[in-house]
């Protein structure tokens, strides 16, 4: 029995996109890098999508502390719109709180932040999918 499925997740900035990508299994998440958020990047993350197999791709969810959509949370979403039709592929969303935080611990570059960001992004989600018991 083959239970490969494997993810992207994606961290999404005005600027910056940071992404990571999981394990064949599905089960780990590893930085991928970070891209520029242009016309390009579509072209970029459909090629990534095909070269790594990707079967779903987990979008972090921009909440402030209460729980409500902010403002760059309705651009994600006409991202993920975009990214969906253009890959096929269904995206999940991950409540992305606090993560670009805990990102920047112990850490002086700038460009691995996003792409840390979105590592703990598809870790998250990951490990709703997989408790450890």
């Amino acid at each position: 029995m083959n239970h490969r499925m494997r993810y992207l997740g994606i961290d999404y900035g005005t600027q910056k996109i940071g992404y990571a990508l999981s394990d064949e299994a599905g089960r780990v998440a590893f930085p991928g890098g970070v891209i520029k958020n242009d016309k390009n990047c579509f072209n970029y993350f459909f090629n990534l999508i095909k070269e790594k197999q990707i079967n779903k791709i987990v979008l972090g969810q921009s909440l402030n502390q209460a729980g409500a959509p902010n403002p760059i949370h309705f651009q994600a979403q006409n991202f993920a719109k975009e990214l969906e039709l253009k890959t096929g592929l269904e995206i999940a969303w991950c409540d992305e709180r606090f993560t670009s935080n805990e990102a920047n611990r112990g850490i002086d570059r700038d460009k691995e932040v996003d792409a840390r960001a979105a590592t703990l992004i598809l870790a998250r989600y990951l490990e709703h999918l997989h408790p450890v018991t």
